[in-house]
């Protein structure tokens, strides 16, 4: 069958984009950004675990530093907000101005909707628009295995016919339809992409903490505007701005680019995680090296207050003229 009435062309350009936008190896590719973000999570919640199980001390608490773990939880927060933040970025896909976030991705496939048919996809995919003459070439072919004696055998890639049943069956999802009701030119439900994006509002919190807190040191009015002096942001919240992303990930991935589900938890290679992690941070001898550490940095930032204008180079006038 010939594909018609919209522009093939046009689809495998912009389904090429999408790949790369999601899956291609530059460090901002929406997967890439994940799976960072995923990492530091669950890295984060071993150092959390670990907390449990810290000694108490005489004077009440725990022996843990107060110093290292709030700033572990400051920059944990603020990195994971962030994340978050860049992934929700709703500046457009393409163009002088183009970031790559999950959210401009979903816009850009809703802005060309049209070009993902059902034809389409199937076409650029490599399967079948008729997938019925391979299930009955397959059932030819397991009634010959039988007749020759086989118990066990391997069925050829191409009689493999239910990876083509499956795929119409996403298909039909996406486009909003039912196997009785299709079309060659059925294509990606609008309200397909509306929902996603509407699955993406969790995060919205996050949003407007980082733009207030974290990117802008923002004035009270600006921050009066959407009473952002009223944001919070819990761990909670982190992990469901995590797991509404890596749901529309994951179905961006299956649905509308036929690849497979996505772990987005990287897996170790060669690489222990808790390699030296029952070790302390410092040996109790050296403790009084850091002391005279922070004492020499309290020194450096207390004479930059004798700064003079005057002194600097850069604001030279001679210097400049000459």
């Amino acid at each position: 069958m010939g594909l018609r009435r919209k522009p093939y062309g046009k689809f495998k350009e912009k389904r090429q984009q999408w790949l790369q936008q999601l899956f291609g190896q530059d460090r901002h590719s929406v997967v890439n950004q994940i799976s960072r973000m995923i990492w530091d999570a669950a890295a984060f919640r071993i150092i959390n675990e670990a907390r449990r199980y810290a000694e108490n001390a005489d004077d009440g608490g725990v022996k843990l530093n107060g110093m290292v773990h709030q700033l572990v939880n400051r920059g944990f927060l603020a990195s994971q907000a962030s994340a978050i933040r860049r992934l929700i970025d709703k500046a457009p896909a393409t163009g002088h101005r183009e970031v790559c976030s999950l959210y401009g991705l979903l816009d850009d496939m809703e802005q060309n909707g049209h070009l993902m048919t059902r034809e389409h996809i199937l076409a650029i995919e490599g399967k079948a628009y008729d997938y019925e003459p391979i299930r009955k070439a397959y059932m030819t072919w397991c009634q010959q295995q039988e007749q020759a004696g086989k118990e066990t055998y391997w069925v050829p890639e191409h009689l493999v016919w239910q990876r083509h049943e499956e795929r119409h069956q996403q298909i039909y999802k996406l486009c909003g339809v039912t196997r009785s009701n299709t079309a060659p030119d059925d294509s990606a439900c609008p309200d397909c992409l509306v929902c996603l994006k509407k699955e993406l509002h969790v995060c919205d919190n996050v949003k407007t903490y980082v733009d207030k807190f974290i990117a802008h040191a923002a004035s009270p009015d600006s921050r009066a505007i959407v009473n952002a002096d009223d944001v919070s942001i819990t761990f909670g919240e982190l992990w469901s701005a995590h797991k509404a992303i890596c749901k529309v990930a994951n179905f961006v991935s299956i649905y509308f680019l036929g690849q497979s589900e996505q772990g987005f938890l990287p897996v170790p290679q060669q690489y222990d995680q808790f390699k030296y992690i029952d070790r302390p941070l410092v040996a109790a001898e050296n403790v009084p090296r850091l002391r005279e550490t922070w004492n020499k940095y309290a020194e450096e930032t207390q004479s930059w207050g004798a700064w003079d204008w005057g002194q600097s180079e850069a604001t030279d006038p001679l210097q400049e003229d000459e």
